[in-house]
């Protein structure tokens, strides 16, 4: 499974590039800012993160996969997305 942990400086759109299989299809996981383990890990940094939202990880995953099926875990509005890569 490929995991987007805590916010990098890169934007959003370059950490929403998950390694697929070679079937073309994943599981990826989305970890809000309100995650317990991203709150502790971001506590004494600025939030230089504007774009790091649920809506935003969508749209650029949308740009590469097609989302089969999206889940809710019960940690920390956790999300995951089984996607499969658009072809072309």
């Amino acid at each position: 499974m490929t995991s987007h942990r805590a916010p990098t400086r890169a934007s959003l759109a370059d950490r929403c590039r998950p390694q697929v299989n070679a079937r073309g299809d994943d599981v990826v996981e989305f970890v809000p800012k309100a995650d317990p383990m991203v709150r502790r890990m971001l506590a004494n940094r600025e939030d230089v993160f504007t774009d790091y939202t649920e809506e935003e990880f969508e749209r650029q995953l949308g740009r590469r996969f097609e989302v089969l099926k999206r889940e809710s875990l019960v940690v920390g509005g956790r999300r995951l997305y089984r996607v499969i890569r658009r072809s072309g």
